[in-house]
């Protein structure tokens, strides 16, 4: 995130947990913050059948990214632009347009 915050017009994607250090959320509030808000549960269903996300390798998962949500919502809905996805037949092309339309 340092070596691209001071970068302009440049699109940073990142993962859901670098809001949790005020100094990261900071730095992305330099430019335009989408929130892209995915329910928990699609989230669970596009990931279960990957071992590599070593914060959901625990007897429930699903339980696991519903508190993860919980202690990030409040960061998350300060993003400048939130885009629903609630649809798990939503590909990324269709929240890419979501985007670039809002």
């Amino acid at each position: 995130l340092d070596s691209v915050h001071a970068h302009v017009r440049c699109v940073v994607s990142t993962g859901g947990g670098i809001v949790k250090k005020l100094s990261n959320w900071a730095k992305l509030q330099s430019g335009v913050v989408i929130w892209i808000d995915v329910p928990p549960s699609v989230i669970y269903n596009r990931i279960k059948d990957k071992d590599d996300r070593p914060l959901l390798q625990n007897d429930n998962p699903l339980e696991t990214l519903e508190k993860l949500l919980e202690e990030r919502k409040p960061r998350y809905s300060q993003a400048d632009v939130r885009i629903e996805v609630n649809d798990e037949s939503m590909s990324i092309e269709d929240v890419a347009s979501k985007v670039v339309q809002d």
